[in-house]
């Protein structure tokens, strides 16, 4: 991934903000992680996928507001249709949906085989904003982008080809 996002780091005119930003990464990473391990856990006690998402939407609604109330942070509230619009489909097709789909998934083939699924979430959120924004791909990104691949390819087990394969 750190191939794919070259140019950008690259580009930075701030050092601090990308070592914020990778830190918060590692943190959403590490935390990711481990709601993957109590997820594994509460597969094996018999629990379904959808209720251990809805444990975890709670807990992350009262860390969330207990955040906000430390930080002073006031709630942000848009009537507009179009924040509606994004909000139930963020709330209902990219947590619930998303989660209880990516839950299942780890009940399934276990945590350490999906966690590999989740590398292809910035490649499929790339090819978007490639239709879409115009991004424009690199040697350095399509490098990346067959790294990723590949590894993704040699962890869930997949052949290679005769000749690329090494003795």
């Amino acid at each position: 991934l750190g191939f794919i996002f070259w140019p950008e780091l690259r580009a930075s005119d701030t050092n601090l903000d990308y070592f914020k930003a990778i830190g918060l990464a590692s943190m959403g990473t590490y935390l990711f992680s481990l709601g993957n391990m109590i997820s594994l856990r509460h597969t094996t006690k018999g629990l379904k996928p959808l209720t251990s998402n809805a444990y975890a939407m709670i807990y992350g609604a009262c860390a969330l507001a207990g955040l906000l109330y430390v930080s002073n942070t006031p709630l942000a509230w848009d009537s507009r249709p179009q924040y509606l619009g994004s909000l139930l489909y963020l709330a209902i097709i990219g947590t619930v949906a998303g989660f209880a789909a990516y839950l299942t998934l780890v009940a399934r083939i276990g945590a350490n085989k999906a966690a590999y699924a989740t590398v292809m979430f910035p490649i499929v959120a790339l090819a978007l904003s490639t239709m879409f924004e115009g991004y424009i791909w690199t040697l350095s990104s399509v490098t990346g982008l067959a790294l990723v691949l590949l590894g993704n390819g040699m962890i869930l087990g997949i052949k290679l080809p005769y000749f690329a394969r090494t003795k």
